[in-house]
């Protein structure tokens, strides 16, 4: 039943609130909590979920905007378990940590990155903030529209993934 309700008052709640945000507001204002969501929507096979915390990770200027912006926030929980953001300085990292999302911005997308993107998107949702992103095998990107924030969804990464978006964030994402 909470399934269904998420999956039913998903597209009721964030529809509105993509184009309010993104009328008045800097790209990071709106897509750090959209990130959020995404891995709250998000099925993670449940070894994945065995720890006792979520890992958001972000590969991002020295500013890290969208980091700052969720740990501002009073999101502390997801999924039923505790919240932790990681900011992450370069791709090595990537090996020492366990991230279940992992942004990436624009500066940080490389060859080195989408070389390895196959591989990450097993057990990490990724996501970025250009089409490039996705058009380069990342899972996601959720980019300004002309009076909103879309979504970009790489179906043919998720279909070798074994993670799954809900149902209703696909229905309004632009799927690739």
């Amino acid at each position: 039943m909470r399934v269904f309700v998420k999956a039913t008052l998903l597209p009721l709640c964030l529809v509105p609130s993509f184009e309010l945000l993104a009328v008045n507001a800097q790209p990071a204002q709106v897509r750090a909590p959209l990130l959020y969501h995404m891995v709250e929507f998000t099925q993670y096979p449940s070894d994945r979920l065995q720890n006792n915390s979520i890992n958001m990770c972000f590969l991002e200027s020295p500013k890290f905007e969208h980091a700052n912006k969720l740990m501002q926030s009073n999101k502390k929980r997801v999924k039923e378990l505790s919240l932790a953001i990681i900011k992450l300085q370069n791709i090595e990292e990537l090996q020492q940590t366990d991230c279940h999302l992992l942004f990436v911005s624009k500066q940080h997308e490389s060859k080195e990155l989408t070389q390895i993107l196959d591989e990450l998107n097993q057990d990490t949702l990724t996501a970025g903030e250009t089409a490039e992103f996705v058009e380069d095998g990342g899972l996601l990107s959720i980019v300004p529209g002309k009076s909103n924030m879309d979504i970009l969804v790489n179906m043919q990464q998720l279909k070798k993934s074994p993670l799954k978006i809900s149902s209703a964030v696909l229905k309004l994402a632009k799927l690739y």
